[in-house]
């Protein structure tokens, strides 16, 4: 699985989780990733999410540089704050801490430049099977048999055999074509059951590939949806709009 990583002005205060997935049911697709943030020296604490590892890595950048922006802030207003006897001391900590977040926010509103935002979004297609996956049943074909007619010796021509022998050539015949037209009738009506199966088995089919098309795309434009907020909150300077504040 593809890692993620973490800059930060404050990296030592910050860990990070085990980056995991959840799958869908047959394990062959990757649904969703998450990720653990904490920082420690805020007490602050998020869990991320993405169906990309790209989107959340991104997710992850506007998080850390958020935190960052709280933990100058933080450090500035204890300096601020630590009376009127410190002030004079902590002038020009107090102004690198102030040069220093405003190198943070500049970090944070570059983001949006070096995101390829129309390279995050995913406009891939549903993989819709070009046919149904079981062949559709060949009809059965008995064939009648030809009548042949038998050979007559001179022998049976010469003892009056020979219309019997013509005789029971045919009734064989007849009998051989009637077994054949009652077998090809049998295997009619069982190709006719089969066909039938076979058409509501690719109904069924079509119909759940139609049903997981509109989930793939109803996902799919949620995701990009969530992309263009993500864009939008960093446009605005707002990166907390991410996710919930924590």
């Amino acid at each position: 699985m593809t890692s993620i990583t973490v800059t930060s002005t404050d990296i030592g205060h910050i860990s990070i989780g085990r980056l995991t997935a959840k799958t869908n049911a047959a394990g062959t697709r990757v649904l969703r990733y998450y990720i653990d943030l904490r920082h420690t020296k805020l007490n602050l604490h998020k869990e991320l999410s993405a169906t990309e590892i790209s989107i959340l890595q991104s997710k992850v950048n506007v998080h850390v540089t958020s935190w960052d922006v709280k933990s100058a802030q933080d450090g500035l207003r204890r300096l601020l704050q630590s009376g009127k006897e410190a002030a004079d001391e902590a002038t020009v900590e107090a102004g690198a801490a102030q040069e220093g977040l405003s190198r943070i926010w500049a970090r944070t509103l570059s983001v949006d430049d070096a995101v390829d935002w129309y390279a995050l979004k995913d406009r891939s297609a549903y993989a819709m099977p070009a046919r149904f996956s079981e062949p559709k049943p060949v009809a059965t074909v008995i064939d009648v048999p030809v009548f042949a007619a038998p050979k007559v010796g001179i022998a049976d021509r010469l003892l009056g055999r020979k219309q019997r022998i013509m005789s029971d050539a045919e009734e064989a015949h007849a009998a051989s074509v009637s077994d054949c037209r009652r077998r090809q009738s049998e295997a009619d009506a069982a190709d006719a059951v089969a066909l039938a199966g076979w058409q509501r088995r690719e109904r069924k089919f079509w119909a759940l590939h139609r049903e997981q098309e509109q989930a793939f795309l109803s996902e799919q434009a949620a995701n990009n949806a969530k992309i263009d907020g993500l864009r939008s909150a960093l446009k605005t300077g707002e990166p907390e709009a991410v996710g919930p504040r924590h």
